[in-house]
């Protein structure tokens, strides 16, 4: 019996394993590839999470802004409105299910990791502007997570709420390609390598943070 369970593990193991070389590959075709390398640099951002932004999302310029993508994921929080009284709820929970599990799973790294930039992996390629990016948003959720455990929020409920600031530092990054070349309105300003931002209708590193929920799209 032990030895069928070994078997078995085994099994799963190697399954596992030719699952990830597929997503690797299809990742790593023209068009993708430097869009999945920019959004790998965020922490806790493996080569199959940041192909699930890539793939699931599709083409980001169809989202507004970062509250429109935190919608579409169902990461914002739902809203109970009476006459003047508004209240809040659990997130929707709306639109893409896989993605939010993602990211939220994504989002426990930040529990213990530095605040440091992330090593770049064997033959990764980033765009140098999307490295800073990211490495802005480590800085930026480690704090906000160590914050709301301080303050005493609950492990889950803050855990989701740094899976959606997540989703507002990787759509830029998946958005990039198109505003580099001018197709689109959300990615890296052009100029000196060096000193190129993330910006357009995603507004910038300031509007990335969370803001107020906004309904999820009809």
């Amino acid at each position: 019996m032990l030895a069928c369970y070994i078997d078995a593990v085994r099994q799963a193991v190697e399954d596992k394993a030719r699952l990830e070389r597929l997503v690797g590959a299809e990742a790593s075709k023209p068009g993708r590839k430097r869009r999945v390398d920019s959004i790998r640099c965020l922490k806790g951002v493996d080569v199959a999470s940041a192909a699930d932004v890539v793939f699931e999302a599709g083409e980001f310029s169809r989202f507004e802004n970062a509250g429109s993508f935190t919608a579409w994921v169902g990461l914002t929080p739902s809203e109970h409105s009476s006459g003047e009284s508004v209240r809040q709820g659990g997130i929707t929970k709306a639109g893409d299910k896989h993605l939010r599990r993602v990211l939220v799973e994504a989002a426990w790294h930040y529990l213990g990791c530095s605040p440091h930039p992330k090593d770049l992996a064997k033959g990764q390629a980033p765009d140098p502007a999307a490295r800073r990016h990211a490495a802005k948003g480590a800085r930026r959720l480690v704090g906000r997570r160590a914050a709301m455990l301080e303050r005493g929020v609950q492990k889950n409920k803050a855990n989701v709420a740094t899976a959606r600031e997540l989703a507002c530092w990787a759509g830029p990054l998946a958005a990039w390609p198109r505003a580099r070349s001018g197709r689109g309105r959300a990615g890296i300003r052009s100029g000196h390598p060096t000193s190129g931002r993330i910006r357009g209708r995603w507004g910038g590193p300031r509007s990335l943070f969370l803001r107020a929920p906004q309904a999820p799209p009809a």
